[in-house]
């Protein structure tokens, strides 16, 4: 729930709200699990670092739930605060419903209470560690994303045929 966490402490530091004004909950979640090899962990070349494995262990989808109490700003600024934040830091949201958001208005103390309710999803990637909290194919694992390592050479690999029959 690092998406989650990070957009709250955003918006506590935005508007300054007391962390006590603030609740927030991971919702209707969800777990896919997956297993996909993610490939090695190449060290720093010139280090003695062991090449470690990296691996995708699944993807977790769940609605982000925000409630704000006695939010003294106007609703409409909160939730341009939000969106700004998501296309921000959540670029990858193909497929994910769209934040939905209550505001109670306390016309007697000018304030309002607000519900949002942001889908998100986060991918559980995990490198080897033999002090990883998680045990995975006979392995120790920590949670960490992965770290993709370019191909800069490629070595003993021949030109593929075309249907036309002409090396590509």
């Amino acid at each position: 729930m690092r998406k989650l966490s990070a957009l709250v402490q955003h918006i506590l530091e935005v508007t300054g709200l007391p962390p006590e004004q603030l609740t927030a909950f991971a919702d209707n979640g969800a777990l896919h699990p997956i297993g996909r090899d993610r490939g090695p962990l190449r060290p720093e070349p010139g280090t003695n670092a062991p090449i470690l494995q990296q691996v995708e262990l699944g993807l977790f989808k769940y609605d982000g739930v925000i409630q704000i109490e006695r939010y003294p700003g106007d609703g409409l600024a909160f939730a341009a605060l939000v969106a700004s934040w998501l296309m921000a830091n959540d670029l990858d949201r193909d497929g994910l419903a769209d934040p939905t958001m209550n505001i109670d208005l306390n016309f007697k103390d000018g304030d309002a209470d607000l519900d949002i309710s942001v889908e998100f999803e986060e991918r559980l990637a995990a490198i080897e560690d033999p002090q990883g909290d998680i045990p995975f194919n006979g392995k120790r694992w920590r949670v960490e994303a992965p770290v993709i390592t370019p191909v800069e050479k490629l070595a003993g690999m021949k030109g593929a045929v075309s249907a036309g029959g002409s090396r590509g």
